[in-house]
């Protein structure tokens, strides 16, 4: 199965988080003027077998400020969070195991292209390009638990989920959110 979007966003007076260099006050909203949003969403699932799945998104966005009288951000720069290019993609094996339950085992990774986190674009809190693994194996019983075991991040990706230059280009102090280390666990569940 393929399902494609294709959207276009004519914004005017869009409401935006931007810096306040004159009185160094931080963030404040304000009428940003004109956006244009326009993109391409894709998304792809396949099952070869009734035990086997797989599925891949993809996304093209071009999401720009347009004329505005902002003081700090100039026609053209990206809007915030706004990834150029991301994809995902992800594997699912399902193994029956007898009056027990299924074994499912499943693996997925996820890109996002460049993002800025303000609106003025300043490169010293955007986040680079990066990817993440996340691996899960998991016992579902027909008697209706699940016991599952599973990792997210596997290859520790540093990243951040949120940035803010408070200090207009000098660097980030203390404004910076990082994203989740590797992380691993355990999880149980039953369903009546």
């Amino acid at each position: 199965r393929l399902n494609v979007a294709i959207f276009y966003m004519d914004y005017q007076e869009l409401q935006v988080f931007v810096s306040s260099q004159e009185t160094n006050a931080g963030l404040f909203v304000d009428n940003a003027g004109e956006a244009d949003i326009q993109g391409v969403e894709l998304e792809f699932y396949l099952s070869p077998t009734d035990r086997l799945d797989f599925t891949a998104t993809y996304a093209y966005l071009d999401a720009e400020l347009g004329e505005n009288e902002l003081a700090t951000a100039d026609e053209g720069n990206v809007l915030t969070r706004s990834p150029e290019h991301s994809f995902s993609l992800a594997g699912q094996y399902r193994q029956p195991l007898g009056n027990m339950g299924d074994l499912l085992l499943r693996a997925d990774y996820t890109w996002q292209d460049k993002i800025y986190f303000q609106l003025e674009n300043p490169e010293v809190s955007a986040q680079d390009s990066y990817g993440l693994w996340n691996l899960r194996a998991a016992l579902q019983a027909h008697a209706g638990w699940e016991l599952a075991l599973w990792v997210k991040n596997l290859a520790d990706e540093d990243y951040w989920v949120h940035a803010f230059d408070s200090s207009f280009g000098f660097d980030l102090s203390a404004s910076s959110i990082q994203g989740r280390p590797r992380m691993w666990g355990v999880t149980g569940s039953y369903r009546w």
